[in-house]
């Protein structure tokens, strides 16, 4: 899949988070994601805006849906609670849909969740789906059982929160996935005297820096 180019769309450098409301309230796991991504110079939607996630009203889950048709990049967030939700079921059917026709580039974390689970619906996700069985319709569960098992084959990001030195090598994770797949077509050359020690010396931190904000640059 094509990596994220540059254009002059409102949503050319956004990122959409999909997640559980509990999730983004009570993890600061998800606070550090944010500043990762906004340090890369990505726009994180759909924001807050001072509403509450469990009080979200339709045409707010709407508009979400409608972000995720436009944005390169999405992020989604599985842990124990992800399926619990159908705002969020319904959201990674979207994702999936873009997915499939090559409009975005998707990056899953898994969150005290294995892989196998969000594939084969076990542990939480079994009993959340087992739920929905009782109330949606047999089509709209299979549409998130699809979706489901095809997030869940994309190589991602593997969070383990009982892990001491867990937050540093996801993030390290998730910061080598953006540099590979967020990568805008900007080209900067330097130019500049070799035989000027100084200036040399600054090039090469204009150099570095120009290459952590995702620029190709050349000398």
């Amino acid at each position: 899949m094509a990596n994220v180019e540059a254009d002059d769309g409102k949503f050319s450098n956004s990122v959409f988070l999909s997640m559980a409301e509990d999730d983004r309230r009570g993890l600061s796991f998800i606070r550090n994601i944010i500043d990762v991504l906004r340090r890369h110079g990505l726009d994180i939607f759909p924001s807050d805006n001072g509403r509450k996630w469990a009080r979200d009203p339709e045409d707010f889950q709407r508009s979400r849906l409608e972000i995720i048709e436009k944005v390169k990049v999405a992020v989604v967030f599985l842990s124990e609670r992800y399926p619990f939700s159908v705002a969020r079921l319904d959201e990674v059917v979207k994702i999936c849909d873009s997915m499939k026709s090559e409009k975005l580039v998707v990056c899953p974390i898994f969150c005290d969740v294995e892989p196998s689970d969000v594939r084969y619906q076990k542990n939480s996700y079994e009993k959340a789906i087992a739920k929905r069985l009782e109330k949606d319709s047999d089509e709209r569960v299979k549409g998130w059982r699809l979706a489901l098992r095809l997030i869940s084959s994309l190589s991602g990001v593997i969070v383990r929160r009982n892990r001491p030195d867990y937050e540093y090598e996801s993030m390290q994770m998730l910061i080598d996935w953006i540099n590979e797949h967020c990568t805008f077509k900007y080209d900067v050359f330097i130019s500049f005297c070799g035989e000027d020690q100084s200036c040399y010396s600054f090039t090469g931190f204009l150099y570095n820096a120009l290459r952590q904000q995702r620029f190709n640059t050349f000398f």
